[in-house]
């Protein structure tokens, strides 16, 4: 039986049924929509001549690379970006006075409040101790006698004593935590200066060589300028929509405003510029790490031989002061999380490690986001190293291949990212009233979509 044979049987008596439909609809809509529209521009791309779509991958390639977008009439975005990073280190030098401020003055509350808490600790030490002599010398007998009132204020002594030490340690330990949190936004602030001011250094001299990126666009025959425009703004506009899906889809979670708002400036920043993901296709991995153990360079391929071909040039490529690791495969990859193991998805995995959500709940979640991730990772060797001039194939043809699988799968992960969670939130609706052979037919057709939808 088909999901909306179920719905018109079963919608009427089945909570949430209705809607499980409505949101697995708008799950195949948005995918089919992307699919759609991204294979008119792979048709356009491949009547390219081989020469056109080589030089027009390159010219992607090298564009993504340099942050920078080669379309001459894109040069204002290009000075806009500088601008833009320019602001964003104002606001980030001002971030750190102002965390600097905070750390400071958590520090002096944080003193003032352990000195408050030693000095209840003493007065509760001391109160205890005032009673239990007192017991001692009169014995408890004598407790009964309320006309004792030297007992009985020893007693309301030590009870208002050790009340104080109790409210000076949850004011101690409020403290604590408010300068933990001036320190962590002060590490922030700092993160965000020195990446921010790489980024300038980056976009300066990009803005130097755009004019010859200019050139070369210039050079592209018409049909291969609108397939790069038409897969620029298809990139930027599934991106864009990643982002907003991410955000979403956390805030449905529960984690907190700022830490979205955190996380959605950190994934514009990564995609700084101008975005064409020119991956490598197959099974295998090699990944290249430099001294501070963060990813210079993933490369994929479709064979093991092609694989350990790949590895020793990208050894000899590299040179002293990086690590290229072992052949691997890619679930191993996305296993051991190398690939969000730093930077924007490192704090985007605590993001996600900190929600309320059950372990399957977070491990889809997290695989969602990191195929997301590795599907759009550039193999930043093929340009700026040359690797592709030493005879590893596939490069232009990888760049149109990359577009549709991004459109296609990206389209499906997006999607999942969307609707996934409000459909498994639908089935615990309906989890409640299957009962019956009936119902448990309803169960078992529902799941399966959901099952087949992962």
């Amino acid at each position: 039986m088909g999901r909306r044979q179920i719905e018109d049987i079963y919608g009427g008596v089945l909570d949430g049924l209705k809607e499980y439909g409505r949101l697995s609809e708008l799950f195949g809509a948005d995918a089919n929509k992307a699919v759609t529209e991204a294979d008119k521009v792979v048709r356009e791309w491949g009547r390219l001549k081989e020469e056109d779509a080589k030089a027009l991958a390159d010219l992607m390639h090298d564009a993504t690379l340099a942050k920078v977008d080669a379309d001459p009439l894109m040069r204002k975005d290009a000075r806009g970006r500088l601008d833009g990073i320019r602001t964003a280190l104002d606001i980030a030098d001002g971030k750190i006075a102002k965390a600097r401020a905070a750390v400071a003055s958590a520090g002096a509350r944080t003193a003032r409040a352990d000195a408050a808490y030693n000095k209840a600790q003493r007065a509760a030490d001391k109160a205890a101790y005032a009673l239990e002599k007192a017991q001692e010398k009169h014995g408890r007998e004598i407790l009964a006698d309320e006309a004792d009132m030297r007992l009985r204020r020893l007693f309301y002594a030590d009870s208002e004593a050790k009340r104080a030490l109790r409210r000076a340690g949850a004011d101690a330990a409020a403290e604590s935590r408010a300068k933990t949190d001036a320190v962590r936004m002060l590490e922030q602030a700092r993160a965000d200066v020195k990446r921010l001011e790489k980024d300038e250094v980056g976009a300066q001299k990009a803005l130097k060589g755009l004019a010859l990126l200019n050139r070369r666009f210039a050079g592209l025959p018409d049909a291969a300028q609108r397939v790069y425009r038409k897969a620029r703004d298809d990139y930027r506009a599934h991106f864009g929509q990643v982002r907003d899906a991410l955000a979403e889809r956390l805030a449905r979670a529960g984690q907190d405003a700022e830490t979205v708002r955190r996380l959605k400036e950190r994934f514009d920043n990564e995609l700084g510029g101008v975005y064409f993901p020119l991956a490598r296709f197959g099974d295998y991995l090699v990944v290249v790490k430099d001294a501070d153990g963060n990813s210079a360079n993933v490369s994929r391929a479709e064979t093991l031989s092609e694989a350990e071909k790949l590895r020793d040039a990208l050894k000899a490529d590299f040179g002293p002061g990086f690590k290229v690791s072992p052949v691997m495969k890619s679930r191993d990859y996305i296993r051991s999380r190398d690939a969000v193991g730093s930077g924007f998805m490192r704090e985007l995995g605590e993001a996600v490690g900190m929600l309320d959500l059950d372990p399957a709940q977070r491990a889809r979640l997290n695989d969602t986001l990191t195929q997301l991730y590795l599907n759009s990772l550039p193999d930043t060797s093929w340009a700026k190293h040359g690797i592709h001039r030493k005879g590893v194939p596939g490069f232009s043809d990888d760049a149109r291949r990359a577009y549709a699988q991004n459109m296609g799968s990206g389209a499906n992960y997006l999607a999942k990212l969307r609707y996934a969670d409000r459909m498994a939130e639908q089935l615990d609706v309906m989890q409640d009233l299957w009962t019956g052979a009936n119902m448990r037919r309803v169960s078992t057709s529902v799941s399966c979509s959901v099952w087949r939808m992962r």
